[in-house]
Order: C-alpha cells, then structure tokens, then sequence
C-alpha cells in the first residue's frame, strides 16, 4: 500500500514530477509577473507580451482538461492532428521558402525585386494595401523633385 509522502521536500517532488504540474507553475509565476509588471508604465508593453504568452499556456491547459470530456475529448484529438499537420506543412513551406530565397538572390533576383519598387504601379498598389504608402510615395517624388500629381501618369 502506497502512502503520501510527509516531508515538504518529498511532496514537492512528487508534485512537480509531473509534467503539467510544471507547465501550470510556470504559467502561474508568468501571470504574477505580469501583474506586477503591469503598474508600472514602462514595463506596461512587456506585461503585455507576457499575458500573451500566458494565455497560450492556459489555452493548452485548458484543452488537456477538455480531453477528459466525454464529448469534447475527441474534438480536442482531432485538434491535436490538425495541429501536427499544420506543423508539418509549415516545415516543408519554411524549407521552400530557403530554397526560393536561396536561388532569388542568387540569380540577380534582388536587382529585379529594387527595380519594382522604383515602379509607380508597385506605389500604388502599395499605397492602398500598405498602409503607409502615401509616406513612401512623397519621399521618392522629393527626391525626384517633380510634382505631386506625377505619379499618375
């Protein structure tokens, strides 16, 4: 017959030799960091990145919990595959993306890549879908010293 340990040091032990014990530990001290980092108006930015962080951590948790469910535990598997798939995907996309960087650059590909940006199309388009186009756009006609309705044409 088994009995629970009566020292301190043992009991933490057995509590942190398992592997979600850990994990809700170290969400637990991230969230207490970042309430403390959060009254302060210079680390605000950083308790910001830490509850982001943070709610990955009980996001998971929270999906470890849900398995045990009787409905929700094949939902949660199934979560779990298309996780692993999607990182498996990501891979051989990162690896494509090298091996097209790779060979781009490679082969002239950056002359190219700054001569359309030189282009007015590629200033337009980046006008509407950037954002800040317009600060792009009247830098490069300052430099070219021409009117501001040039680009147009």
């Amino acid at each position: 017959m088994a009995s629970e340990p009566v020292k301190i040091s043992l009991k933490l032990r057995v509590f942190f030799s398992q592997y979600w014990n850990i994990w809700d530990m170290v969400a637990i001290l991230m969230f207490s960091t970042a309430v403390g980092l959060r009254m302060y108006d210079e680390t605000r930015k950083a308790a910001r990145i830490l509850y982001t962080l943070n709610i990955v951590f009980f996001y998971i948790r929270i999906l470890e919990i849900l398995s045990v469910n009787q409905y929700l535990g094949p939902y949660v598997k199934i979560i779990g595959k298309l996780v692993s798939y999607g990182v498996k995907i990501g891979k051989i996309v990162f690896c494509l993306f090298v091996f097209y960087t790779f060979f781009f650059f490679w082969g002239g590909g950056w002359m190219i890549l700054e001569k359309s940006f030189k282009k007015k199309k590629f200033l337009l388009f980046f006008f509407f879908l950037g954002g800040g186009g317009w600060n792009i756009l009247e830098k490069s006609i300052k430099k070219k010293k021409k009117q501001y309705s040039s680009w147009f044409t």
